[in-house]
């Protein structure tokens, strides 16, 4: 099949230079069909030869109308792409029936030349007047997971930050646009793209933003670590913007919800599904008999609707029970959080066509009450008398009466929460209040007590608690002024400029337009506004350090990314960094690369080569290295016998690992067949002969400066990122 796209490109074809074909040509469908299609093809100089089947949809949709085009063949190649009535590409996907490689592999191409491909495919689809893609560092992924690097951005207007995105997938060896996507200024959208020229300066409008914001201190507990520091952290807001024009700060938030009905009747969720019976058996094995063991003592269901139907505040007399089900935990133990059984309980209640239902967890072994939830019908016709304050008094004097000691140590965290579609005169069909554990005077979020009540009839709709009794609180002296820790959270923004979506009334669209967005549901439609809003300048900050009044950023690495600090200057960098940009090498975050590799290091290694998946061996728990161990022994790396989880590996050991999982040990294994070139050849046993010469024709591994394998020398971790490099090309 011919080449898909040419990745470099002279010009930019202009989409303008397709309108007026479209709209000279004849009303048919199939005179339309030929038009877009050859508008599509003359964008994308698209060459379909390969193809011998096509065909198009069309969807005459009032808000967003577009065709659906569709190419096949035998071989089972498909090309889709999706375009508006103008012929711009909004959409495309292609796949072709090339078998791949079943053996892991790094991309034929890298980052750069995929992404030129990518912005020269944007140069193609993108409206060049008015139209630009800036590209997000967040939006990248590598081909770990799949064979595709993929990019993501937004679509600039007039240069400018807009509300439309795209995203485009380049195939990892040949370079090609397999997948494109982007958002559009379709019917919901009213007035076109204003001016970019702002009459209000950027520090005017940062500075009234700015003054939105507002810090609460509280303890946090950081990741992996047992003590909890004092932190200053950002209260909730609504979305602000500041009007480029007039200067009005616009509440966003509010907006949108003013737009919404007020009263909704909402759908009540489905309960539970009954548990399926169990198919019969004459015989259990060790295994099912070992898991039968784990519901031993666990109650029936009649006794632990007694225990539910006991804590009155539930309110459970107006309720029936429809199903009980049981939830065992196979990886509890003795002394471990949570507990080992749980049952879920789940009772309904009906009232003049209004359902309610209510999801009670116990303990199935002891009947304690561990949480509850429900589901609130959203009918006016519901008499709600229970109001704020009575809803709270009876929230406390279930906390009070349920668990006075853990709610001794809280303190009410919040406001009650309120539906957003309540219009604030309504009773809403529940308040919900959060009472967060208090140390030194201070909030611990972390850990408190959930609870909400129902303002049809009093009862507690939901409950949850959280206690974590292994932390330390760092001391509260010493700490900057919220003045000061509300500057420095206030320098981590920036005004910018560009584009807001704003929602506005549809009596602002067409008539013909306003009446298809009246049928369809749509409560308002939208308009493009000149305007500024803040961003974060370089990383996303938690908050400000109550000690040192100094930003917190999320720490790098949290997202399972693998870098590594002590790689400068050292042979194997750039082999490591490069596997560590597709998913292949360590957390942790340093390499130690002269290190002895040991053995559960090698197996985390290749997981990571075969699943895309790092990990830090040393922070693997028992119960997960055992269960890279179970993949070692299916792929092949390793026997059961041979398992030694700390045993530094030998290079030859590396050697064995990579070509019998890389399905190479039995034709290895054979023997006086082979020779390899290694100085050190004769030495080399006949059981490793075939994995030495195999490895050298691979070329796995290369001699050392005297040419010798050395299989007997224990191997580093370096060497083993460099085999599975080489491995790997």
């Amino acid at each position: 099949m011919k080449k898909f796209f040419a990745l470099l490109l002279s010009a930019a074809l202009a989409l303008s230079l397709v309108v007026p074909s479209l709209a000279a040509g004849e009303s048919g469908a199939d005179s339309r069909l030929t038009q877009i299609t050859q508008a599509v093809k003359t964008t994308l100089s698209l060459d379909t030869s390969g193809y011998d089947t096509f065909y198009g949809n069309l969807s005459e949709d009032a808000i967003a109308p577009q065709w659906d085009l569709n190419w096949s063949n035998a071989a089972g190649d498909r090309l889709s792409i999706s375009a508006d009535p103008d012929g711009q590409v909004l959409w495309l996907s292609r796949s072709d029936n090339v078998p791949g490689s079943t053996s892991p592999s790094l991309p034929k191409i890298g980052r750069e030349e995929a992404e030129a491909s990518a912005k020269a495919f944007l140069d193609r689809v993108l409206d060049g007047s008015v139209e630009s893609a800036r590209f997000d560092p967040e939006g990248y992924s590598a081909p770990t997971y799949s064979s595709r690097y993929r990019f993501s951005g937004t679509i600039l207007l007039n240069g400018l930050p807009s509300p439309l995105s795209f995203s485009v997938s380049i195939d990892m060896d040949s370079g090609a646009v397999v997948q494109f996507n982007r958002d559009v200024l379709n019917g919901l959208y009213v007035g076109g793209v204003p001016s970019e020229t702002a009459a209000v300066t950027a520090d005017d409008a940062g500075a009234k933003l700015k003054d939105l914001f507002s810090l609460r201190l509280e303890y946090v507990l950081d990741t992996d670590s047992k003590e909890a520091v004092l932190r200053y952290l950002p209260d909730a807001i609504d979305e602000y913007y500041v009007d480029a024009q007039t200067g009005e700060v616009v509440n966003l938030t509010q907006l949108l919800q003013s737009f919404y009905e007020k009263g909704m009747n909402g759908a009540t969720a489905g309960g539970d599904a009954d548990a399926p019976e169990s198919a019969p058996s004459d015989s259990l094995t060790e295994a099912e008999q070992a898991g039968s063991a784990l519901l031993a003592g666990a109650l029936e269901q009649e006794a632990l609707d007694q225990k539910a139907r006991a804590v009155e505040a539930l309110g459970l007399d107006a309720y029936a029970l429809s199903s009980c089900r049981y939830t065992v935990d196979p990886d509890w133990e003795e002394g471990d959080d949570g507990v080992q059984v749980m049952a879920s309980l789940t009772y309904n209640r009906e009232k003049d066509g209004n359902l309610w239902r209510r999801y009670v967890t116990l303990d199935a072994k002891t009947g304690e009450l561990l949480s509850v939830r429900s589901t609130l019908p959203w009918s006016k016709d519901i008499e709600r008398t229970v109001t704020a304050e009575k809803s709270q008094a009876l929230a406390e004097a279930f906390l009070s009466d349920f668990c006075p000691d853990d709610f001794a140590r809280t303190a009410l965290y919040d406001q009650t929460n309120v539906s957003v579609l309540n219009d604030g005169e309504q009773i809403p069909n529940q308040y919900s209040f959060r009472y967060a554990r208090q140390v030194n005077g201070y909030f611990f979020a972390n850990d408190g007590i959930s609870v909400s009540v129902d303002t049809s009839d009093g009862s507690v709709s939901a409950f949850s608690r959280n206690f974590q009794e292994d932390i330390t609180f760092d001391s509260p002296d010493g700490i900057v002024g919220e003045d000061a820790a509300l500057a420095a959270y206030q320098a981590t923004f920036a005004p910018v400029l560009g584009y807001i979506q704003v929602p506005v009334a549809l009596d602002q669209a067409d008539a013909s337009l306003r009446e298809v967005l009246q049928q369809s549901g749509y409560p308002f439609c939208y308009r493009l506004t000149l305007g500024y809003a803040l961003e974060a300048v370089g990383e996303t900050v938690r908050g400000i350090d109550a000690k040192t009044g100094q930003p917190v950023y999320y720490q790098a690495g949290q997202d399972g990314k693998i870098t590594y600090d002590d790689l400068e200057g050292h042979w194997v960098a750039s082999s490591a960094q490069v596997l560590a940009e597709y998913g292949v090498g360590w957390l942790g975050g340093s390499l130690n690369p002269d290190s002895a590799i040991t053995q559960k290091d090698m197996v985390v290694l290749l997981y990571s080569m075969v699943y895309r998946s790092p990990e830090d061996p040393e922070k693997l728990t028992e119960k997960q290295l055992d269960s890279y161990y179970e993949t070692a022994y299916a792929q092949g790396w390793l026997t059961p016998a041979q398992r030694q989880d700390n045993a530094a590996l030998t290079r030859m050991d590396l050697i064995h690992m990579l070509l019998n999982g890389g399905g190479y040990g039995s034709v290895a294994a054979l023997e006086g067949i082979y020779r390899c070139d290694f100085t050190d050849a004769a030495s080399i046993p006949g059981a490793d002969l075939g994995y030495a010469a195999l490895a050298q024709g691979l070329k796995l591994v290369q001699g050392d400066t005297a040419g010798r394998l050395n299989p007997a020398q224990t191997a580093t971790r370096a060497e083993a990122l460099t085999m599975i490099y080489n491995f790997m090309r």
